[in-house]
């Protein structure tokens, strides 16, 4: 079964630590200005472990920081592990972001600027860069001017030594070792110790770890992610009906137990 840390360890670096402390809409917004170097007047309440589907039946995603202002969207994901997947993951939760967010007699005009920043714990592409900035272009002639819209931008904690910006090179030396040598990184650290020192936010830890890890694992093991055995559905229909009266969401629920959103939105409709 996977292990997690302890709640009294956690860092911002953690995901939950890091998608809770980024609900905080003054802090988003800063962190944004101060990765991207642009003033924002105002952005969307950030949601945290937004999930997206291009429809009912395609895979689905969970962003971890999910925001926009009037002319951008933005995705913040936090990365400690290698995957070895980035640029595809990118790809994906671009594309669904511009699904999400184009409404029916929008014009390819009208779409937003579109970003997602990983912040990595690792050298994501082993070059040695502080960060990487991907864009679209013409392969035959640089000179053509290909605006898409479109940014994905890398951050590598490790080489952070190297970032000229000294705000940028502050978080991101913060996010590898904790150490928080500015006005901003004080701030999240101060955010950090307030919640690990809450004892209704071990609760929530508590909680979300059942939806993101044990009840996961435990389907896995008795076969349900493959659809073996009927007594896993049942345990999970069990488990998702312990979850609504605890008011968690059908999207979460969905996620944590393997059962489809159609199915948690049906029981949620029957326990009303």
């Amino acid at each position: 079964m996977t292990r997690f840390k302890p709640f009294e360890e956690l860092t911002f670096a953690d995901n939950y630590m890091f998608t809770r402390v980024m609900q905080d809409l003054d802090i988003c917004k800063e962190l944004l200005e101060i990765l991207l170097k642009i003033k924002i007047e105002e952005i969307r309440v950030p949601e945290s472990e937004a999930s997206l589907a291009a429809s009912y039946d395609a895979k689905s995603i969970r962003l971890d920081v999910r925001t926009s202002d009037p002319v951008r969207e933005y995705d913040i994901e936090m990365q400690t592990t290698d995957e070895h997947d980035l640029p595809l993951r990118a790809r994906y939760y671009q594309s669904l972001m511009d699904i999400e967010a184009t409404q029916r007699g929008t014009t390819y005009k009208d779409l937003k600027e579109n970003i997602v920043i990983f912040i990595c714990l690792f050298d994501p592409f082993g070059a040695g860069e502080p960060v990487y900035t991907i864009r679209n272009k013409c392969d035959e002639n640089s000179a053509v001017k290909y605006d898409d819209r479109v940014r994905k931008i890398f951050y590598n904690c490790k080489n952070c030594d190297k970032m000229e910006d000294r705000e940028t090179r502050d978080f991101l030396r913060y996010v590898a070792t904790k150490r928080a040598a500015s006005g901003y990184t004080r701030q999240l650290e101060e955010r950090v110790r307030s919640y690990r020192m809450t004892p209704r936010e071990q609760l929530y830890y508590n909680n979300w770890l059942e939806i993101t890890g044990k009840i996961r694992d435990e389907a896995k093991e008795e076969g349900f992610a493959e659809g073996k055995t009927e007594g896993a559905h049942e345990n999970a229909i069990a488990t998702a009906r312990n979850f609504l009266r605890m008011g968690l969401v059908p999207e979460q629920i969905a996620d944590g137990t393997g059962l489809s959103l159609e199915e948690v939105q049906s029981l949620q409709a029957a326990n009303a």
